[in-house]
């Protein structure tokens, strides 16, 4: 183990001369002489090193390595532990930072926490990374977790999978009340996003926008109830699935007659009225067609009424 040799008084012979005062960290200031400094002091008490004042200033620790490889790393953090002499934390003469976690049970794990109060449950969970403070304050043996902001996936215990992006995201379900303790595999993207209900396990449900809701397994959610609008540019695949309406209030396809539809790679057209050119008629040789004839059980008036009604004409 390495040693600190502080000054207690003001000491000289043998050719050279040590000077300082109670404290002071003692280093050369040339080949016979041995000073000390303020700005290197060895707190006995709080066995605490301290690099510049920090009463005055703010303290600094340079830790100086050579080159760009990270072959000789520049700081570590070791452990005893009761595994033994364990690497935690090191930082590279590059700047690359390798960092381990040792759980509440002294196993070392592979996670990543960075914040007050984060991660500080873990016993058995492990690939786990937390940025923020407070976030998976209550994990334990969750993996493969991704929980980046101020309480993020707070409250998950035993899930594995989820990805939270914000403030609170993923801490909650349903209200802003409730904790959400049971997803799995899903995403919570935005502050306050959160899972569709509380006391009930989802599974791949994802979730984008400011304290938007979930909906449950299989499901993704985009935006809160205040959203009016969601622009798209290119495409959208439907790929052998169906478009579900709502049956309360209903869903309009184009809100205003000038707005352009056609179907099956058709120009798109405004909705037609009287004023579109009529159709070609041919008549069969029998008898003529009059306003109570029927097709497939429908008249010529109903079929008008439909497409009327449907807002398909004008």
């Amino acid at each position: 183990m390495a040693s600190i040799t502080t000054f207690f008084g003001t000491q000289g012979g043998g050719g050279g001369s040590v000077s300082g005062a109670p404290g002071q960290v003692c280093f050369f200031d040339s080949n016979s002489s041995a000073v000390g400094s303020d700005l290197l002091y060895w707190d006995a008490f709080s066995d605490r090193l301290s690099v510049g004042d920090p009463t005055t200033v703010p303290s600094t620790v340079t830790i100086a390595g050579a080159g760009a490889s990270d072959a000789t790393s520049s700081l570590e953090v070791r452990t005893d532990g009761s595994y033994g002499d364990l690497l935690l934390f090191r930082v590279y003469n590059n700047g690359r930072i390798d960092s381990r976690m040792l759980s509440s049970t002294e196993a070392l794990t592979d996670n990543l926490a960075i914040g007050l109060g984060s991660a500080s449950s873990i016993t058995t969970g492990d690939n786990n990374t937390i940025l923020g403070a407070g976030a998976c304050t209550s994990l334990t043996s969750g993996n493969q977790n991704t929980a980046i902001g101020q309480g993020a996936l707070s409250d998950i215990v035993s899930r594995s999978g989820n990805v939270a992006v914000g403030a609170n995201a993923g801490k909650f379900a349903g209200g802003l009340s409730d904790p959400n303790q049971r997803s799995i595999n899903s995403i919570y993207i935005g502050a306050n996003s959160r899972a569709f209900d509380f006391g009930i396990t989802v599974t791949n449900e994802t979730v984008i926008g400011h304290s938007a809701v979930g909906n449950g397994d299989n499901t993704v959610t985009i935006g809160n109830s205040s959203v009016t609008d969601v622009y798209v540019n290119g495409n959208i695949v439907i790929q052998d699935k169906n478009i579900v309406l709502s049956d309360s209030v209903g869903t309009k396809i184009g809100t205003t007659t000038t707005q352009k539809l056609a179907f099956y790679g058709d120009t798109p057209i405004v909705q037609p009225s009287t004023s579109i050119a009529s159709a070609t008629a041919t008549h069969g040789s029998g008898q003529a067609v009059k306003d109570d004839s029927t097709f497939g059980g429908y008249t010529i008036g109903q079929i008008v009424t439909a497409l009327q009604t449907l807002g398909l004409l004008a």
